[in-house]
């Protein structure tokens, strides 16, 4: 998504005050906004504004993975009444800190520290993040916290109706249990700011994992209450298959990839084909009979058996020449495993 203002396109990449929860201190503003503009502030609603404050999308273009969710000082010129002392300070630090940012990543890149990287980069947030509340009122620093609450709330719930949405076409969904369901979410959300907000206070953040954990379990039982024995197995059935999808995929893909390097003809890629459904098949009856005799010890030995069996069949389709071929690339893949991994040490280039 592309700014009004392509001066100010550089704005805000890999910031925590806006991509977290985190509180920061208000420092001594640097200026009030206008009456008129405040005015217009406080009539326009955080839906609205929240929608034009924020770009979803990363710029990944100019910043890569440390980019981050940006704010156009449009938007907030508009919702927080800044006056044009300040859009000219933000602007200033938002080129400012886009500068620093690309100078670390250049700087990691060349030297190959990734961990110096980060470190570097949480330094800058945290000076950016003071520099960006000395230029704010107490008062608009208020309303960017109001807006930015209710932009993550209105995620949270874009994607739990889009859920409920999608379960009611498929399982029939009554309006009595959609009701059931929406009033359950709103429960165990409030359940779960209430937990992290504790753990806030307490600054023990120890056990939070545990009572998230708890809480979710908790939703998944009450949400299944709700469910009718059918849409429980239909939903089973669901996921199930979804999961089937995603494996079958993953072997497409790579069936796809061999028959390209190998040259597999179209009797090898039916046999490997029949190859993976057994052996998907012998996995999942392994799993079940793990799971319906509660005795799970020897079921890591029983998978590792089958994938050696798996292997030593996939080979044996293959010709010598194929073996040979795929030897090959199986040693250049370790070696670049092996190159990653000492890059890693350092810090990924890149």
């Amino acid at each position: 998504m592309l700014f009004r203002k392509l001066s100010i396109t550089s704005v805000i990449a890999s910031i925590a005050l806006f991509a977290c929860g985190n509180k920061i201190p208000v420092e001594s503003p640097a200026g009030a906004g206008s009456n008129e503009s405040a005015t217009q502030a406080a009539k326009a609603s955080t839906d609205e504004i929240s929608s034009k404050l924020y770009d979803e999308r990363s710029d990944k273009s100019r910043f890569g993975h440390h980019g981050g969710r940006r704010l156009s000082i449009d938007a907030l010129t508009d919702s927080l009444g800044l006056s044009d002392e300040q859009v000219s300070a933000l602007e200033e630090l938002n080129e400012s800190f886009a500068e620093n940012v690309k100078a670390a990543i250049e700087s990691a890149r060349a030297s190959g520290d990734r961990k110096g990287l980060r470190v570097k980069l949480r330094e800058l947030r945290k000076e950016y993040e003071k520099d960006f509340n000395d230029v704010l009122t107490d008062e608009q620093h208020a309303r960017l916290e109001e807006i930015r609450a209710n932009a993550a709330v209105r995620r949270k719930d874009q994607g739990w109706e889009n859920t409920i949405a999608a379960l009611t076409d498929t399982l029939g969904l009554s309006d009595a249990q959609v009701a059931d369901l929406n009033e359950l979410y709103e429960d165990y959300q409030a359940d779960v700011k209430t937990a992290i907000e504790n753990a806030q206070e307490s600054g023990d953040r120890s056990e939070l994992r545990t009572s998230l954990k708890v809480l979710r379990q908790a939703f998944e039982d009450a949400f299944n209450d709700v469910l009718t024995d059918e849409q429980q197995a239909r939903l089973e059935e669901i996921r199930a298959n979804a999961a089937a999808r995603r494996k079958n995929r993953g072997w497409e893909n790579t069936i796809a990839a061999l028959t390209d390097s190998l040259g597999l003809s179209d009797e090898q890629v039916a046999d490997l084909n029949e190859l993976y459904e057994d052996y998907q098949a012998d996995v999942k009856a392994a799993i079940e009979n793990a799971q319906e005799s509660g005795d799970r010890s020897e079921l890591r030995e029983k998978l590792q058996e089958l994938r050696e069996n798996f292997a030593e069949d996939f080979t044996s389709v293959l010709t010598d020449e194929q073996k040979e071929k795929l030897d090959e690339m199986k040693s250049e893949g370790r070696k670049r495993k092996g190159k990653g991994r000492r890059h890693g040490h350092k810090g990924r280039k890149g």
